[in-house]
């Protein structure tokens, strides 16, 4: 019987700080893969805002200042005034968790928007 406590004596300890590693490690793990998932849907999110966004402001206002204009192109700073119009909308219909999600990831929301402004309209030029 002292043989069998002896054992449970010193083994128990270890099972007990391998199982304490094993679920940390789990845990951690599915903390990380639903941070990703997080990251990656709120980027695809994002990106479709941008992008109708971008058609909105084209069809409803560029496509006018440039007609109105003889060489049918925006000045610099109608096509600042634009791009921050298109900002000031992307933020207002995204809601506070999808700009923590960016932020924590990528720093300022407002670069992260205007780069994907400027890139969406690349896209739609081409």
């Amino acid at each position: 019987m002292t043989l069998i406590g002896d054992f449970l004596i010193f083994t128990l300890p270890l099972v007990t700080a391998v199982l304490v590693y094993a679920l940390t490690a789990a845990g951690i793990y599915l903390s990380n893969k639903y941070r990703n998932n997080k990251l990656i849907q709120t980027l695809l999110v994002l990106n479709q805002l941008v992008m109708d966004v971008v058609k909105e402001l084209n069809q409803s206002v560029v496509e006018d200042l440039k007609a109105a204009r003889a060489d049918g192109k925006l000045t610099v700073d109608e096509a600042k005034q634009i791009k921050d119009k298109a900002v000031d909308l992307i933020l207002s219909r995204l809601d506070n968790d999808f700009i923590r999600v960016i932020q924590g990831s990528f720093g300022s929301i407002y670069q992260v928007i205007s780069t994907k402004i400027e890139a969406a309209i690349f896209d739609l030029k081409h």
